[in-house]
């Protein structure tokens, strides 16, 4: 066994054998009564030092929690200027012009939702929802959760209470390619959700697994951290940052010119059903 504090020959007294041992059938207490081979083993832990024991356990569950989950710093490609040219352009302006980054499938849970923010990507290894605190944790005032369900499609990775915590980050939006719970306080909040589903059965914070800000996939679609997710009524659109300052222009040009083409289709219904002057 190896010596500790470069000290040769000695070992941690926790670490020592037990003099002597009883037959797991029970011992002899200090008067003699039989105690079970379970209190047996208490005694001698107590008789140990608890202290060093109670410190060495919580640092080896700790490395056990956490071997499987990947956590990267957060990205922002975009500036705060080109994300904010973003909240004018509506996603079926953007599907005029491409179809590549739209998330099929994911639905508003509320009408009127309306998102535009960095993207920050989380994958949940289902039923193990416990990546979501290091996804609240780590993300800024303004940034999308952009998360990728991996497991059962029954699993709600998301409600209510994380719901509030985001609101309370400030965070733009989220957006699951799985399922939501507490649909009716989801709604009420409005902080805007998108999802592909709900259900009541939820996920589990058993600290095993899952990875924030990685490249994650939905539906097909390559996801990365520092893209920028715009979502509305008719969905959500990925665009990454060499898409978005490409396109920026002309979608700007686009929403201008329907905006126009819009009001003057509105003044001609308006003069067509106005009532003759008499």
């Amino acid at each position: 066994m190896a010596a500790e504090s470069g000290r040769p020959g000695t070992v941690r007294p926790e670490l020592q054998p037990a003099e002597t041992l009883p037959p797991p059938t029970g011992f002899a207490g200090s008067r003699g009564q039989k105690h079970p081979f379970s209190t047996h083993l208490l005694l001698l832990l107590r008789r140990q030092q608890p202290r060093r024991v109670l410190l060495d356990l919580p640092v080896i569950e700790a490395k056990k929690m956490s071997m499987n989950k990947h956590i990267a710093h957060r990205q922002q490609q975009l500036s705060d200027a080109v994300i904010e040219q973003y909240r004018g352009i509506a996603a079926s302006t953007i599907g005029h012009l491409t179809d590549s980054g739209y998330l099929p499938g994911i639905r508003p849970l509320f009408d009127g939702a309306r998102l535009v923010g960095n993207v920050v990507t989380v994958k949940v290894q289902l039923p193990d929802g416990s990546i979501m605190r290091d996804a609240l944790l780590n993300s800024l005032p303004g940034d999308v959760l952009v998360i990728e369900c991996v497991g059962d499609d029954h699993c709600a990775c998301w409600g209510e209470l994380r719901t509030l915590a985001a609101l309370i980050k400030g965070l733009a939006g989220v957006v699951i390619s799985g399922a939501v719970t507490d649909v009716a306080a989801l709604r009420e909040h409005r902080l805007p959700v998108f999802s592909r589903g709900i259900s009541a059965v939820t996920t589990r914070s058993l600290g095993e697994c899952g990875e924030l800000n990685g490249q994650i996939n939905i539906g097909g679609v390559v996801v990365n951290p520092g893209d920028i997710a715009i979502g509305d009524d008719d969905g959500v659109f990925i665009l990454s940052a060499q898409q978005a300052s490409e396109l920026l222009p002309v979608l700007l040009a686009k929403e201008q010119a329907d905006h126009d083409k819009r009001e003057e289709f509105l003044r001609r219904l308006d003069r067509d059903e106005a009532p003759a002057a008499g």
